[in-house]
């Protein structure tokens, strides 16, 4: 049974990258396995397995098809896309033990999360990647909550620059957010205009000590969010 994906609608699944089979690779190429043989780090590998698989299968759930049989090409700068579906528009992401994949149709998406590090040094890392503005604000905010404001900015950056599709080859200081009010805000992407009202975007349930955002192009009528594994 194929799961439907209305066009008002975006899907956001949540899945863990714990230990589900690793040694099930039925649902990845040769070429994949081959990829994932070349980690340092078993941990690593297995990460990157689960990661792989789970996207698979979840896309398969709107494609029917079975997992294995679908083809993941690239944009110039990295962004996956389907061969032979190219109206169904995804986008995933993973950080410590978890990952997510965003799907919509027919317009650009791009999601990520991040697990929080205590050790990350706030003030160096927002010089690089945050503008005046937005560093202004973090400046204000309580000490305690510094980190998590980081955070907040870094995922909903990062979901922008992966729907535009560069990526981290377009600088984040050159799009600037404002996080201040109730709903997440672009204020201007360098060499844009109308970028107010051309971004959706939203945060996602996330287990404590994570943070994620999904950037979708237009206004989504209705983001819904799902867990992974669950009985189809």
């Amino acid at each position: 049974m194929v799961r439907e994906l209305p066009k008002a609608e975006t899907h956001v699944w949540r899945f863990p990258l714990t230990s589900q089979g690793i040694n099930d690779l039925n649902h990845l190429t040769p070429e994949e396995v081959a990829f994932s043989a070349k980690f340092a780090f078993p941990h690593l590998q297995e990460f990157w397995i689960l990661g792989r698989q789970s996207v698979r299968r979840i896309l398969s759930l709107y494609l029917d098809c079975r997992p294995e049989e679908i083809i993941f090409l690239s944009g110039p700068q990295g962004k996956p896309y389907l061969k032979d579906f190219p109206n169904l528009h995804f986008n995933f992401s993973n950080s410590g033990e978890w990952g997510v994949i965003a799907l919509t149709r027919d317009r650009e998406i791009g999601v990520d999360i991040e697990k929080v590090d205590s050790n990350l040094d706030i003030d160096e890392v927002s010089q690089v990647s945050l503008t005046e503005t937005e560093r202004r604000h973090l400046s204000i905010v309580p000490p305690s909550e510094k980190s998590s404001w980081f955070f907040k900015y870094w995922t909903v950056k990062e979901a922008v620059l992966k729907a535009l599709g560069t990526g981290l080859s377009l600088e984040p200081t050159r799009l600037c957010l404002s996080l201040e009010k109730s709903k997440p805000e672009m204020l201007w992407i360098e060499g844009q205009e109308n970028v107010t009202t051309a971004w959706d975007l939203k945060p996602l349930s996330l287990p404590e000590g994570y943070f994620g955002f999904v950037a979708i192009e237009q206004k989504a009528l209705h983001v819904k969010e799902f867990e992974w594994p669950f009985a189809v």
